[in-house]
Order: structure tokens, then sequence, then C-alpha cells
């Protein structure tokens, strides 16, 4: 449909009623200006086959076959061999009536045919009978295990992959070929995440690799050439520290009681500091904002059991990748932290012993997404982007905030971190071109049991900028 309305790959000359004719500026237009078939002032061209409509109507066609005739085959990877035939066997077909001119292929003719028709019959009857023989007469099969559905790994893998080569060879492409390419890949990495979000029974591990999609998002974007806007970057260095302490009920060894399922529970107060550092590159192309970078972050949570007297000292530590892009009225990220992560749960734990207040995993997601205009006023959802660390009580927030006017480095917002319900007020600031800061600050709330206020946390952040380029 693409090739049809931008009048490429177009039909031979037609006097048929449903033949078309393209204005001027189309392929199909000035090829046969070139060649004198048409007057120089000619407005439109000459009536032309819609080749690109028969052929979508022949390719539908040839994938009913397709899936009509998948019991038939006996072996895996038959019906993909037959959709490569029938494929070829379209394409023959159509080229008896797209014109020569709106090819590459149309220069060498070998017995009144061009090499591309040979190329395609020939690699047909190969194709055909390589199916036949493998069908027939083959004791192997050569796609053992493909029927199966794919896992976490091969599909992550496939889209990250697919990503990566358009990023890489972007250069090959055209505008038009880019946004082709988007079209279809877009919605497959959103078909990919819920698939992997509905194939894992654990949430984090739903997370982790649908978070992860939010990359090839990123490249594929970053595809496209911005030559006609404005380019400035910077690099920045940031340094933050946040500590507190909090209170905590965990719920586990699920069991019947008078009134159906009880929990044991046991109550833990815990007291952290972490401190971090971080390196990013931020780039405005436009009036879009790109920010790149890491943090590190390390420290301790000291956990004191309430309810048995016990304490334990953990851990935090890990590295945390991550991408915004920031657009005017939208914006998303996603990152990844790796390392020693503990953060406290508040969903009961199906387990039957639990000697922590906190959950461990080597692996957790970190995205984010905005609405609306950060200068004026906005939404923001993030998980696990909290700076310098998220854990082990800042997993998720919510909030709304306004930049004053001003769309980066300014602003002050009051949201909510969920899934304790505590409240928030954080804002930034420039104190020159080159060093900003930013303070939050959390009104501790009601804990879940009994009549006891937790303290107020803080998390404090100074940050560099330096390198700017125009």
């Amino acid at each position: 449909l693409g090739c049809f309305f931008n009048g490429c790959c177009y039909g031979r000359p037609s006097d048929l009623f449903w033949s078309v004719s393209y204005p001027m500026g189309t392929h199909a237009h000035f090829d046969p200006w070139a060649t004198g078939l048409i007057e120089e002032n000619a407005a439109f061209s000459l009536a032309v086959h819609p080749v690109q409509i028969y052929e979508a109507i022949l390719f539908f066609a040839a994938a009913f076959i397709v899936f009509r005739t998948l019991k038939f085959w006996k072996k895996t990877g038959s019906a993909l061999l037959f959709s490569l035939f029938i494929f070829l066997l379209v394409r023959f077909s159509m080229e008896f009536v797209r014109d020569p001119a709106s090819s590459s292929f149309n220069e060498n003719y070998i017995l009144g045919l061009r090499l591309f028709h040979w190329a395609l019959i020939i690699t047909g009857l190969i194709l055909g009978l390589i199916l036949l023989f493998y069908e027939k007469r083959s004791r192997y099969d050569l796609f053992p295990g493909s029927g199966e559905v794919p896992g976490f790994g091969s599909s992550l893998i496939q889209v990250l992959g697919i990503s990566i080569l358009v990023y890489w060879f972007r250069g090959l492409f055209s505008t038009f070929e880019l946004i082709s390419l988007e079209i279809r890949f877009i919605p497959a990495v959103v078909l990919t995440a819920i698939y992997l979000l509905k194939g894992a029974v654990k949430i984090r591990y739903r997370l982790i690799p649908a978070a992860l999609l939010l990359f090839p998002v990123f490249l594929i974007a970053q595809s496209f050439q911005q030559d006609s806007a404005s380019v400035s970057k910077y690099r920045r260095i940031d340094f933050g520290f946040s500590g507190g302490t909090m209170y905590s009920e965990m719920a586990f060894n699920p069991h019947e009681g008078s009134c159906g399922t009880v929990y044991t529970r046991e109550q833990y107060k815990h007291r952290y500091r972490i401190g971090g550092m971080g390196y990013s590159q931020v780039t405005e192309v436009g009036k879009a904002i790109t920010t790149q970078g890491i943090n590190v972050y390390a420290g301790g949570n000291k956990e004191n059991n309430l309810t048995w007297d016990r304490e334990h000292i953990f851990l935090i530590a890990g590295i945390n990748p991550y991408i915004k892009y920031d657009m005017k009225w939208i914006g998303f990220g996603g990152g990844l932290h790796a390392g020693s992560l503990r953060w406290v749960p508040v969903d009961p734990i199906d387990e039957r012993t639990f000697v922590n207040g906190t959950r461990f995993s080597p692996l957790m997601p970190a995205f984010y997404a905005r609405l609306g205009r950060s200068d004026i006023i906005d939404l923001r959802y993030s998980y696990g982007f909290a700076f310098p660390s998220p854990y082990p009580g800042l997993t998720q927030e919510l909030s709304a905030g306004s930049g004053f006017g001003q769309k980066k480095d300014y602003g002050l917002r009051f949201g909510v971190y969920f899934p304790t319900g505590t409240m928030y007020l954080s804002g930034e600031a420039l104190i020159n071109k080159q060093i900003g800061f930013n303070l939050m600050v959390l009104f501790g709330g009601q804990t879940i049991w009994y009549d006891l206020e937790n303290p107020v946390r803080a998390t404090f952040g100074l940050n560099y900028r330096f390198g700017f380029e125009n």
C-alpha cells in the first residue's frame, strides 16, 4: 500500500477502468516524462495497472492457502518452504504487469525474460524440489523443535537483534523505509512485551524482559536523521545520598484460620544509608531531549526484627544503565538494575519461613513515563528511577509537577510512593550553568501496623555539567 500511494514499483500502461494515474513528483510520472512517453507539462502519468494492489490481494490469498494446508505437511519447516515457493510464484507472475522501468533489474534479457524473472523461477523450482524431497524422501527433520513455543531468551534476543541491526545500518535506509520499518516494528515490540508478561509466573521475571524492550524502541527512534534540527549536548556527573528510617511488616506462612487464610506476621525497623554517583550525556535535538547514562550506588540496610529482637545488616549495591527520551508532550525511558538489590515488600509472601524484612534479586527493571508539558504541568510514573537508588523503599512513584516555564533542570513535584502511599515533595534547580541540586523529602506516613509514624526520609543530590557542544 505504501508503494501504491507513493507511485513506486508501478505497473505497465493499461486502459482498464481500474487503472490509476500518478501526479508529478512520483516515479510513475517521472520515468515516462524522462523517456518522452508523456508531454513535458503533463499533470498526470499514463494510466497504469495498480500492480501493488494485485500483489497485496495475491499475498493475502497465499497466506490463506498456507494456513489451510498446515495440517497437510508431515514435517516441521515444510509450511515455511511452501510459503516461500508461493511467494516466488506470486512475484514471478506480477513481473509481467509491472513496468520494467520501475525496477532496477531491467537491463539484461535472456529468451525474452529479464534476469530477475529467471532468478525467481529458478529459485522457486529449486525450493519446490527441496520441499518434495524433504516431505517424501528425507528421514531427517531439518528444524527439530521448531514447533515449540519460543522462550523468553529467544524472543528477547530476536527483538533486540533486529533493533541493533536497523540502528547500525540506518544510513542505508531512506526516511520512507525507516518509517515503514517502525510501523512494523513497534507493534511487534508491544506484542512481544505482552507475551513475556503473560509467560512468567513471578512478577520480577515478567518486568525485567518487558522493560528491556524499551531499548529497541529507543534505537529505532534514534535511527531517523535529524539534519534540519538544531543539536546541542553536554555531559553530566551526579552525586547523591539517601537515608532514613522506615517500618514494615512481613506477612508469610499462609495457613487456615477460623475465618479463612491467615498469615504469620513480623514487624521490622529499617535504617538505611545509600550513596551513589552517575554519569550521563544529554542531547537536545529540536524539542526532544535524550538522556543516556549509568548510575552506581552502594550502602547498607540495618534491619531490626522487632517481633523477635533480631538484627541483620545487608549490603545494597548496584549498577543502573538507563535511557530517557523526552519530547514536548510525552516522555518515556527504561533501564536495568543489577547487583545486590533488596526492597521492602508489602504483599503477603507464600513461603512457610522468611527470616528477613526485605526481598532479594540480582536484577530489577526500571521504566519511566510522562504525559503533559514539563514546563507547565505534567504527570509522571516511574518504577526504579529514583537516584541514587530506589532501594530499599522507593521503588515506584506517581507525581505531578511543573517546571514553571523551564522544560528541564528546574521543577517542583508532589507525589506518592507506592505501595505504602507515602507522600513526598521534591525539587530541582540550577545554581549556575554548570552546577545544580535536587532534594526530596518523604513525609513519613502511618505504618500498616499499630499507631506508629514513619520518620521523615530524605534524598539529596548535586550535579555538575560540562563538555557543552552545539
